[in-house]
């Protein structure tokens, strides 16, 4: 999220006349990330979720550091758009797993704590990347936080599955162990989940889901990349970390706010579905109030209306989704949802600057709003209480009673 800080820096630095090529590297690390959602959860239901957590850790800190050495732009899109992507991709759906196997009936309180690591994130880095390049360059500055980032490849080693906990745990290895002597092994095997499933993707709440999530991701993460060209041209580039800043203030207030009021639901009587509604609106006004912006005031409003919205609806989005989809089937309708992302990110970004470039202003955000205000229509079709009904028939269960307590 904090690549536009970044971007700048990018074209000051290696001379890069190609303002759109230059934004690619943005929109191809967050397409990569997401559009590896269904691969990194597939492979880790059969696979080590630590595992996985760990190597992804690596990838990031690596990806950084060759970053920092790079002289090109085509070895900093292979580094940081690509390998940088990667590495974050491994690591944000791992996060997911394990919240996944550790709560159930609290789920909706965690994944406040969880969310609000993205604000959190954008208004730290974005002081710290700005700062760190401003006092001792691109490559010492790319490497200090390539320190930082090593932090996920310890962290990942402390990930435990949540069957080390199981009441019955003595009882689910006495089972294993007693099958193993029977020579029951090659049942066990049979047993296993197939790497790709997409039984889920027949249910049609999940499929309303992912089509609106296409339409908004198309626009709804430009502002992160491009929005530093509309500061230089209004001789704002000092106050660049600020508007991030409060950019990311907005993602904590939305939140805070969405998961209060999902927390409350039973009181106030307010579906998620119609939360998600007003969310995706937000965004669709947000980049229409982008549109007319002609001053400081006007990026300060837009930055906390625009992370208020999106805050809000990654969370309410994927608690939506939790409550479309039953908790056993979440993690793998949910990178689909995820998965989603990747096109509409890597086609709508170059697109918009393109309209932009054409037209001489920010008419290009029209785009993006009006396929938004779309995605919101379409999620009124959705009937959560209909189609949960068809989840059991349509997701045949994956294991047998043994192999599903372990």
């Amino acid at each position: 999220m904090s690549f536009g800080v970044l971007f700048l820096h990018l074209i000051k630095i290696y001379g890069i006349e190609d303002v759109i090529l230059t934004g690619m590297i943005g929109a191809m690390c967050l397409s990569v990330s997401f559009g590896l959602s269904p691969v990194v959860v597939a492979f880790c239901r059969r696979k080590s979720t630590r595992l996985t957590a760990v190597v992804g850790g690596l990838i990031m800190s690596l990806a950084l550091l060759f970053a920092s050495f790079a002289t090109q732009v085509h070895q900093i899109l292979l580094s940081y758009g690509i390998l940088f992507g990667f590495g974050c991709g491994l690591v944000r759906e791992t996060n997911v797993l394990m919240l996944s196997q550790y709560f159930k009936r609290n789920r909706e309180k965690v994944e406040v704590f969880s969310a609000l690591g993205q604000g959190a994130g954008l208004i730290i880095f974005s002081f710290i990347i700005n700062h760190l390049i401003n006092e001792v360059g691109w490559r010492y500055g790319l490497q200090i936080i390539t320190g930082l980032t090593s932090s996920l490849f310890f962290l990942g080693m402390f990930y435990r599955s949540a069957s080390l906990y199981h009441p019955q745990r003595r009882a689910i290895l006495h089972l294993k162990d007693m099958s193993k002597k029977k020579g029951k092994d090659k049942a066990k095997l049979e047993n296993k989940p197939n790497y790709f499933d997409f039984t889920t993707l027949r249910i049609r709440s999940l499929q309303l889901i992912i089509c609106s999530t296409m339409f908004t991701s198309f626009g709804a993460y430009v502002p992160f990349t491009f929005m530093v060209i509309h500061f230089e041209s209004l001789k704002l580039e000092s106050s660049m970390a600020y508007l991030y800043s409060a950019l990311g203030l907005g993602l904590i207030l939305g939140v805070l706010v969405s998961g209060f009021i999902v927390l409350i639901r039973r009181k106030c009587r307010i579906p998620s579905k119609y939360l998600l509604i007003v969310s995706t609106v937000g965004i669709g006004s947000s980049l229409l109030w982008l549109t007319m912006v002609t001053d400081f005031t006007g990026f300060l409003i837009f930055s906390v209306l625009f992370g208020s919205s999106l805050g809000s609806y990654n969370y309410v989005l994927k608690m939506y989704t939790y409550q479309c989809i039953r908790a056993k089937h979440f993690p793998r309708a949910w990178s689909f949802v995820q998965g989603s992302k990747c096109l509409p990110i890597l086609i709508g970004t170059p697109i918009t600057q393109l309209i932009n470039k054409a037209t001489g202003d920010l008419s290009g955000y029209y785009l993006p709003s009006i396929l938004t205000f779309i995605a919101a229509f379409i999620l009124f079709f959705i009937d959560t209480k209909k189609h949960r009904k068809s989840i059991k028939h349509i997701c045949k269960p994956e294991f047998s009673s043994t192999t599903e307590l372990s």
